[in-house]
């Protein structure tokens, strides 16, 4: 049996770069976060990510989504984010 906490979703980013800053960002604050769909290896679901068409979903387990929030709200108040 695992242990896997509810994940819920966080951020629609922009770009794969956005959510890699954006992940980058919430690790080095001790936050589990995920790209949605990272490990799928399907050709028609990697052609959409690529494309842009299906967004790069980042979510966060469902208890760190207000602090996950809190950090996001920190780094657009400090200029610091992703896209900006």
């Amino acid at each position: 049996m695992t242990d896997r906490k509810p994940m819920t979703l966080l951020l629609a980013a922009r770009s794969r770069a956005e959510a890699q800053i954006v992940l980058a960002l919430l690790r080095s604050e001790d936050i589990v976060a995920y790209v949605n769909g990272e490990a799928l290896a399907d050709e028609f679901a990697a052609s959409q990510r690529l494309l842009g068409l299906q967004g790069t979903r980042i979510e966060v387990r469902e208890e760190d989504l207000p602090r996950a929030r809190r950090v996001l709200d920190e780094a657009r108040r400090s200029g610091n984010e992703p896209g900006e």
